[in-house]
């Protein structure tokens, strides 16, 4: 919701200035989850076509608030924070910035960085404490070379290289290995139009034409995340042969399919040996899916005319155990899927 600042330093102060856009708010959130006989905007709603209310959870108090200078942000978020948990006690609110006058019950953190860095951070929230608030990271890409560019570092591909696919995958790692905290996420825009002049953000998933459409690495890389998903994390033990860069894991166990998913990323322009310890008591069955995103050229794209050029591959390995040793290949994200005996 709109909560009092707009570009440019346009910040509305707390206060009676105020009070007009917090109570447009909570006519926003009675139309969308009023009931239809008994609230007035509940009744507009089923006027309008829609006579059952909307479910409803969270609510966004404005946006990258970061940005307003004028330090009003504390004081506008406490104002909607009353009235609306006044209201309605049951929403989950979320702030765009840390706040010291109320506890939000999440945090919306915006990450546009180059690959190296999430590679680096993938650990970034392994200390973070589990008593504040949680995590919505709301916008996020890996950004060698951001939309903004300009000259020599201007950016062509509309969509990720392979590189910064694994810088994707590696802060990828870092979410679910930590999903008691960030219980959301939403990566940047989804859809690109790849036409000249036809672009307003860079990088995207998908890009398209008028005809066709092809997926990019990163999106094969969050295809593979979601299919290769446990319900819990595990405790392991991974040591890489040197000791830099950082390689980028998860480890998560779906106890009901008795399967165990070991994500790891490997940047190095070479392969590397990693070594995976389930634990004592651990008893695999010995057969197991090994899935690979990688390519020679880091910075490989998928296109229109090619856009099959990165993709993942699949094969069986029939020796798994723990410890095992898995050769990562260069560039690459690998997801070593190992069934439980």
């Amino acid at each position: 919701i709109y909560a009092g600042y707009s570009l440019r330093q346009q910040a509305i102060q707390p206060g009676p200035l105020l009070e007009p856009y917090v109570e447009d708010a909570l006519n926003e959130i009675e139309y969308l989850t009023g009931d239809a006989k008994t609230t007035y905007w509940g009744a507009q709603r089923a006027k309008d076509g829609r006579p059952m209310p909307f479910s409803l959870k969270y609510i966004e108090i404005g946006n990258e608030d970061d940005f307003d200078k004028s330090g009003s942000y504390d004081g506008r978020y406490a104002q909607f924070h009353d009235a609306i948990k006044k209201r309605y006690p049951g929403l989950q609110l979320i702030a765009t910035t840390p706040v010291k006058s109320r506890k939000p019950d999440l945090i919306d953190e915006h990450f546009y960085k180059p690959a190296d860095w999430f590679v680096k951070e993938f650990t970034h929230y392994d200390k973070a404490a589990r008593n504040g608030p949680k995590i919505f990271v709301g916008e996020w890409a890996t950004t060698d070379i951001p939309a903004w560019g300009k000259g020599k570092e201007k950016r062509e591909n509309p969509t990720p290289t392979l590189r910064e696919a694994l810088g994707d995958a590696a802060w990828m790692c870092s979410m679910e290995r930590n999903a008691d905290i960030v219980i959301m996420q939403c990566y940047a825009p989804l859809f690109v139009n790849v036409n000249k002049d036809a672009q307003q953000w860079k990088p995207d998933l998908i890009g398209y034409d008028a005809l066709k459409c092809f997926v990019s690495p990163s999106w094969h890389a969050q295809q593979l995340f979601n299919t290769h998903r446990g319900n819990e994390v595990i405790t392991a033990t991974l040591n890489a042969e040197g000791k830099e860069p950082a390689f980028p894991h998860s480890v998560t166990r779906d106890k009901a399919a008795g399967l165990i998913y070991v994500k790891l990323v490997n940047i190095l322009p070479q392969s590397r040996v990693v070594r995976i310890d389930l634990g004592k008591g651990t008893k695999l069955s010995g057969e197991a899916e090994l899935t690979t995103l990688s390519s020679s050229d880091p910075n490989a794209v998928n296109s229109l005319s090619k856009p099959d050029s990165i993709m993942p591959t699949h094969k069986k390995i029939m020796d798994a155990a723990s410890p095992y040793n898995l050769t990562l290949e260069p560039n690459s994200l690998t997801i070593l899927t190992l069934q439980l005996n």
